[in-house]
């Protein structure tokens, strides 16, 4: 049965055992093995992933016993691209392991959505997962089902982590033989009864890596029979063909991983990623920040039509006349122009950038995304600088240079002092060197704009990643100021993102809330009856963030130790539990409830008891001599000294 909230008995059930330690909120997925819950930790107030077992599967004790003992062993592989496992446990109605919970979509998911990813990021998540593989083979523990959707893209960083180790779903083949896998991903040793190996792992990452440059699986068959027979007597079709632009280095690490006989693919993932390695780039960043970081080469021309403009606005608007006020005359005359067109500019750029900041904002990114960000590109540019610029810019930066001397020995010196020559200057041979300095003059302002434009456009002149201006970008993001412009790009935006939403709300609100939800549920006459409901939930969540907030006051360096302090938090923790499992008794009540035409008995019971908890809980608050002397303790040890005067 499956109330109007989605709640269904099995998952009823689970959360009335796991009341007080995992609050359920929803349902992330469903595998072949088992669903995926989203949860959280009571303890810890963190948003996690339960995976729960198949009711049918747990009934068979052979599958009851390998979920366990493999989700025990997957708890000691920590890596930074594997999902680590927190707790693995049964209870009388399932079998469950709770897991981080990443941010993020399957790799399946994007593909889909998107694509094929690019060279850089396929080769980038290659290496991830392959670094969590070798990791787990060195541990003596083969995956045996690497596939798209075990790869989560995390969405803030980009990062690819593995789900899953050891968690396979079954399927039948013809015979006998059972397999553990997804057929599109078994390597033809493991189709013919071998056993799994980290040549198999090595195979099923090639499978997706394929899909990554693709977009697409090689045998995309829907009957299991006929992808079993491809893997083990059809190669799998060359990238040359299906995507053409891989890089013959990536192309060819796949084919070995590929191959048929484990002995011609690599010993070990190890070996397998040393030929990867080098040549291919840094590793790649999110989408997102990756737009973000190159927003340099659409603010560049931005500015390149601007100082174009001022080279042709300059050159027409110009009387002839070859004198100015001096050195610095000659330098005002020469940015006139630019100066004129560099509030139109900033405004696009300023534009340019909050449109960019908005899309970030959009998707969620945060300001310590873009310092990161900044950070990696600061390093790989500082690590990859090139220091041989191409002929070409080296000639025009040459010119550049030449053109603004010129105007400045012509416009700033030699002009002023002929002017003071009578003898030049009233004679008729005075006009022809008046009207060659003139030339001169606007040929060298022409070249020194055009050249600055072609400069400023160019992706191969940029700021030295120690430079003055690189400095000052990262400074302008590391401060309040950067902070508050990604906030205002997302003021009155809506994010579609489900899961972020709850992110961040403490467990107690996340569980009066769905109160609230769910007695808005329900019928009038019902709501009318239980009118003291949503007061009671909100009292208790109150009590309850009061009892962590005052914990928080006992871990002060000058409380930590004291006796008296660890009986208050051992205490404070025992009644945020009991405040806690008393909200969740009342939300799976409530979702019974829903369709019914009144309240049942056991919630009005439990309803009294939550009132009469919360009751308690503010009387002993209120009322704990201990705890008021130690926070004075605290307090007096942690204030300034007193002045005799005060003693």
């Amino acid at each position: 049965m499956t109330s109007t909230h989605g709640y269904d008995d099995a998952l009823l059930s689970l959360q009335a055992e796991l009341a007080g330690t995992y609050s359920i909120e929803r349902e992330l997925g469903r595998g072949g093995m088992g669903t995926v819950h989203l949860a959280r930790d009571v303890s810890l107030d963190r948003l996690v992933a339960i995976k729960v077992l198949h009711a049918e599967l747990a009934e068979r004790p052979e599958h009851r016993e390998r979920f366990l003992r493999e989700a025990r062993t997957a708890a000691q592989l920590v890596h930074p691209n594997i999902v680590p496992i927190y707790a693995v446990g049964e209870t009388a109605s399932a079998v469950y392991f709770v897991m981080g919970l990443i941010d993020g979509e399957s790799l399946g998911a994007r593909l889909h959505r998107d694509g094929p990813l690019t060279a850089a990021d396929a080769t980038r998540v290659i290496r991830e997962v392959g670094q969590a593989l070798a990791l787990a083979h060195a541990h003596g523990f083969v995956h045996r089902d690497v596939t798209l959707d075990n790869i989560i893209v995390e969405r803030s960083t980009g990062r690819a982590v593995l789900l899953d180790f050891g968690i396979a779903a079954e399927i039948e083949a013809d015979g006998p033989t059972r397999l553990i896998g997804t057929p599109a991903y078994l390597a033809p040793e493991l189709i013919q009864g071998d056993a799994p190996s980290p040549q198999s792992d090595i195979y099923a990452l090639g499978i997706a890596s394929w899909a990554m440059l693709t977009g697409r699986l090689p045998f995309p068959d829907n009957d299991t029979s006929r992808v079993l027979i491809q893997h083990i007597s059809t190669a799998v079709p060359s990238l040359t063909q299906a995507a053409a632009a891989t890089p013959g280095k990536l192309r060819r690490a796949i084919e070995r991983a590929l191959e048929k006989e484990p002995a011609n693919r690599p010993r070990d993932v190890e070996s397998w990623l040393q030929e990867l390695a080098g040549g291919d780039g840094p590793p790649a960043l999110a989408t997102p920040l990756q737009h973000w970081l190159q927003r340099g080469g659409g603010t560049r021309v931005i500015y390149g039509l601007g100082m174009s403009v001022a080279a042709m606005a300059g050159v027409v608007s110009r009387n002839g006349a070859w004198w100015g006020g001096g050195w610095w005359g000659a330098i005002l005359n020469l940015s006139e122009w630019f100066a004129l067109s560099l509030p139109v500019l900033l405004v696009a750029h300023l534009a340019y950038e909050s449109k960019l900041l908005r899309g970030l904002a959009r998707e969620g990114y945060r300001i310590d995304d873009l310092r990161l960000a900044l950070a990696r590109a600061r390093s790989e540019r500082r690590r990859d600088r090139t220091t041989t610029l191409p002929l070409l810019v080296r000639v025009v930066r040459g010119a550049t240079l030449t053109s603004f001397l010129l105007w400045f020995i012509v416009e700033g010196i030699t002009g002023p002092s002929l002017a003071h020559t009578r003898f030049i200057w009233f004679y008729y041979e005075g006009r022809f060197l008046q009207n060659m300095m003139s030339l001169v003059t606007r040929t060298s302002y022409l070249m020194f704009w055009s050249g600055m434009a072609f400069c400023t456009i160019s992706p191969a002149l940029r700021a030295a990643p120690d430079g003055w201006l690189a400095k000052a970008g990262q400074r302008f993001w590391n401060s309040r100021v950067g902070a508050f412009c990604l906030k205002a790009a997302g003021v009155a935006l809506r994010r579609d993102v489900p899961t972020p939403h709850t992110l961040h709300r403490p467990t107690e609100l996340v569980l009066d809330l769905a109160i609230d939800d769910l007695w808005h549920g329900l019928p009038a006459t019902t709501r009318r009856e239980l009118k003291q409901l949503p007061a009671v939930a909100e009292s208790l969540r109150e009590r309850v963030a009061e009892m962590k907030e005052l914990a928080r006051q006992l871990e002060r360096p000058e409380l930590v130790q004291l006796p008296e302090a660890i009986a208050l938090r051992q205490q404070l923790a025992e009644r945020q539990e009991s405040g806690i499992a008393a909200l969740e008794r009342l939300r799976l009540r409530l979702a019974t409830l829903a369709g019914e035409s009144g309240p049942s008995s056991a919630l009005t019971e439990q309803l009294q008891d939550a009132e009469a908890l919360q009751a308690d809980l503010l009387t002993e608050m209120g009322a704990h001599p201990s705890l008021r002397q130690l926070l004075r303790l605290g307090s007096r040890q942690s204030g300034p000294t007193p002045s005799p005067a005060a003693s």
